[in-house]
Order: structure tokens, then C-alpha cells, then sequence
């Protein structure tokens, strides 16, 4: 396997938690490389990676596109020019060409290679992009991380966490999570839990704890200074203060570019709203699924 050296970052999270908001927050920084839209769709194509070293030092122009103006990170339309500009992407098109599997039932016999593979090319891409740190957001890394470590023993995670409750009423908003979505912790689609009995709600609220837990699981393996936890809600509240904080966990410093543009999307605490659109019996279905884990983390 690949000696190199490398500050290679995973950031890892339930879905809906606010990963592709932190995900596109510390991409921002000129010296924090990424998997971009074009990698992603072309990883083999060595010239895409150095659109990512034009785009590192225009803070300005990250900002513009990755962002809207009012500071919302994901799910919106774009023009034409704007998609041309690179993207911080989950890139699961660099995982899959490496041979990183998604399920753990998939690891039989597939030895050292997929994680060799994978090494190579996340080094190529941060030596290409000029980067002093290279950072890979993927949901389905939540279930990965015995492979993330066999790749990059020396890495850092950032474990992103928001309020379960949030999370299930934000599941429940999005269109992609129709019934023919297969659900991870089941191995089924949402079709072939609904004939079991389950409503849609309670899996959003299941899928938390369960994405929670498994990233909890393995993560209490790794040493303390390899581990940052880090709430959503706070970095909401404060966001300069916990950024300089992951920033600093993962050896990189924060310049005054920077600041100013993060300052300029205007992050702000928002409020739950699940508490407006849920009635009493929804809630407890949630609570059912969410209450050992919401006392456990402090949210009740």
C-alpha cells in the first residue's frame, strides 16, 4: 500500500444533518481540496482535478456559486455558468472505481486492493489541487469506515450530529425518499417496510439512531485526537468558533478571505420545524424510535 502521507479528512453524519453545508463550508478554504462535480463524472481525467486549484484561491466566486444568497447550501437551481464551476460532491464514482464496497456483506474477498486504489487516487487528486488538506463528505461512509482506515490509517473524522427530530421531519421533505428507495439498516425499500408495518416517519426516525450508532460504534475504535464531534445547532449559533475549531483539528489555519466570506453567508440558528408540523401521534412514533438516543446526546 501507498507510504505517502497524507491529511485526508472524512466528515460523517445522518443524512439530512448538515453535511453538505460543512462539507461546502470548509471546501471554501484555499488550502482544503475535494472530490468536485468533475472528478466525480471524470476521475480518471487528470486535467479536471486543476480546476479545483483555479478555483482554490477565488473565495468570492466559491461562495457565489456554491451558495445561495441567502446562505442556503443544497437543493437549489442553478444557471448555466454556475454549473460549469466546480462542486464539492460525495464523488461515490472515486469509492466505487477503487472497489470500496457500500455494505459490509459486500467485503468478502476483496483484500487490500479497493483501499489501495482508493489511497492513490484521493492523494493524486489533493497533490493535483495543490491542497494541504483533503476532505470527503459521503453519507455511505457512515457504514465504511473499517475501509476508510485500512486507506488512510493516519486520517481524522469529523462527526457531524443534529437533533434526531430534526432530521426525520427533513427526511420526510425530501422527494427521493419514495418507495422504491431502499433503506440501509433494513436491507429493504421503503414499499417492502411500509407491507411490514412500519410509516414512513418512523423509518426517518429509525434511520437516524441507526446511522448515529453505527458511526458512534466504530469511531469509539479510533483514538481521541483522531475524533471531533461536532453539533449542527452549534454551528449554527457560532459558526466562526467551531469552523476555526475544525479547522484547527485538522492542522489547517483560518485567514481573514475566509472569515469574510463565511461571514457573508449568515448563518443563524433556525427553528424546529417539526414542532409546528407534527401532531401529538407523530411525535410519538418519533419518540419511539429517538428517545434513549435524544436523552443520551442532551436534546431532551
Amino acid at each position: 500500500m501507498c507510504k505517502q502521507k497524507s491529511n485526508m479528512i472524512f466528515l460523517l453524519g445522518a443524512g439530512r444533518s448538515g453535511s453538505t453545508l460543512l462539507y461546502k463550508l470548509l471546501s471554501m478554504h484555499s488550502k482544503v481540496g475535494y472530490i468536485s462535480s468533475y472528478n466525480n463524472h471524470f476521475p480518471n481525467f487528470v486535467p479536471t482535478a486543476y480546476t479545483n486549484r483555479w478555483l482554490s484561491n477565488r473565495l468570492t466566486l466559491k461562495r457565489s456559486v456554491w451558495f445561495e444568497r441567502s446562505g442556503n447550501a443544497h437543493g437549489f437551481q442553478r444557471s448555466l455558468f454556475k454549473r460549469l464551476i466546480p462542486w464539492p460532491v460525495e464523488g461515490e464514482n472515486i469509492y466505487a472505481r477503487a472497489g470500496i464496497p457500500l455494505f459490509e456483506a459486500e467485503s468478502q474477498a476483496k483484500g487490500d486492493k479497493p483501499a489501495q486504489r482508493f489511497r492513490e487516487s484521493m492523494l493524486r487528486l489533493a497533490q493535483q489541487q495543490g491542497a494541504d488538506s483533503m476532505v470527503s463528505k459521503r453519507v455511505a461512509n457512515n457504514r465504511r469506515i473499517p475501509w476508510l482506515q485500512k486507506a488512510f490509517p493516519e486520517a481524522k473524522f469529523i462527526h457531524l450530529i443534529r437533533d434526531g427530530r430534526d432530521v426525520a421531519h427533513s427526511f420526510t421533505q425530501v422527494n427521493w425518499w419514495h418507495d422504491d428507495a431502499r433503506v440501509w439498516w433494513a436491507n429493504k425499500t421503503m414499499r417492502e417496510l411500509k407491507a411490514d408495518g412500519w410509516d414512513e416517519l418512523s423509518v426517518t426516525a429509525k434511520t437516524w439512531v441507526e446511522a448515529v450508532t453505527i458511526v458512534d460504534a466504530a469511531l469509539g475504535k479510533i483514538t481521541d485526537e483522531k475524533v471531533l464531534h461536532v453539533r449542527y445547532e452549534d454551528l449554527l449559533k457560532t459558526p466562526l468558533v467551531v469552523l476555526e475549531h475544525i479547522l484547527q483539528f485538522m492542522e489547517i489555519a483560518p485567514n481573514s478571505d475566509y472569515i469574510e466570506q463565511v461571514q457573508s453567508i449568515g448563518l443563524k440558528p433556525v427553528r424546529s420545524k417539526w414542532k409546528q408540523a407534527w401532531q401529538p401521534q407523530a411525535y410519538e412514533k418519533v419518540l419511539q424510535q429517538q428517545q434513549t438516543l435524544l436523552e443520551q446526546l442532551g436534546y431532551l
